[in-house]
């Protein structure tokens, strides 16, 4: 007599294996994107453990857990690396190939040559060109009702609703859905810094500081187990932040030689220039005490 459940189970395996090839064709059949390198921790994509070097394809989602992150390195040229916490998802254009930024925070570098894309969950985009043959370099953080994107180089278009908005080099501005607005100003920029240091701009995610960073008027300025960071402020006074501290710039306006620190916690040294214009003042705010400099 026949088997049945042999033929049964044959006729089950043959149609399994069936679908599987025709899976994997398919998916061989798209071009990658690029390729995805974890850094530490869990990186997971389209939620299943992601394998270092694997191939990333179009609509492929990656996400980062706590102290984990993930650099993705595009065909095009294009290098982003997602912080920690954070989840992408992968664009394909011809002529702006990027991700979409989900939540949580990412640095994005383009090609000397290539554009790129990065894709906010307001319906607002930026596009990122090179400035004569120098890569764009751009931060890039959402905390759900509010982008905060910062170009540290070259060219940056927000395209929403209206006309394209240019970002200069060194400007930062929010998007709240789709609209941009003006960032705080500049402060200063990091001359020296020593991991692990942090700053939380505009209520986003923390971004890493880094040397020649910019820095804003609210800004807060932290540093993790023995983290330094020495901070130029316009007018050319030094703050040196120590390991463990929290500081805020309130404000520094040079042009009135108006300045306000705020120290949450830590250790706090500065080196104030000298002030001339009437009404100038340079405090510094603590929980208990206000600290006044007086030439």
């Amino acid at each position: 007599m026949p088997n049945h459940r042999a033929e049964i189970l044959k006729v089950v395996a043959t149609v399994v294996l069936g679908l599987q090839v025709l899976s994997i064709g398919a998916r061989a059949n798209d071009a990658a994107l690029g390729s995805l390198t974890v850094v530490g921790g869990e990186v997971q994509m389209d939620k299943v453990a992601a394998i270092p070097g694997t191939a990333v394809f179009e609509g492929d989602v990656i996400a980062t857990g706590s102290k984990s992150g993930a650099r993705i390195d595009l065909r095009s040229g294009t290098k982003v690396t997602v912080a920690e916490k954070s989840e992408v998802t992968l664009l394909y254009d011809t002529l702006n190939p990027g991700v979409e930024l989900r939540e949580g925070a990412l640095v994005i570098q383009t090609d000397p040559v290539q554009a790129s894309q990065v894709n906010t969950r307001f319906g607002t985009s930026l596009v990122l060109r090179s400035d004569d043959g120098f890569p764009a370099l751009c931060r890039v953080a959402s905390n759900g009702s509010e982008v905060a994107v910062l170009n540290e180089k070259g060219h940056v278009e927000i395209h929403g609703a209206g006309a394209p908005t240019m970002l200069p080099p060194g400007e930062y501005v929010v998007l709240r859905a789709g609209s941009p607005q003006a960032g705080p100003k500049t402060a200063g920029k990091v001359t020296a810094a020593i991991p692990s240091e942090v700053v939380e701009r505009g209520g986003t995610s923390a971004f890493p500081l880094n040397l020649s960073d910019a820095v804003f008027w609210q800004d807060l300025v932290r540093t993790e187990m023995n983290g330094r960071v020495r901070i130029e402020l316009l007018d050319g006074s030094l703050l040196n932040i120590g390991a463990r501290s929290q500081m805020r710039i309130i404000m520094h306006d040079p042009a009135t030689e108006q300045t306000e620190i705020e120290l949450g916690v830590g250790k706090f040294r500065g080196q104030i220039v000298k002030m001339t214009k009437p009404g100038a003042s340079f405090k510094i705010k603590t929980q208990t005490a206000v600290v006044g400099v007086v030439d």
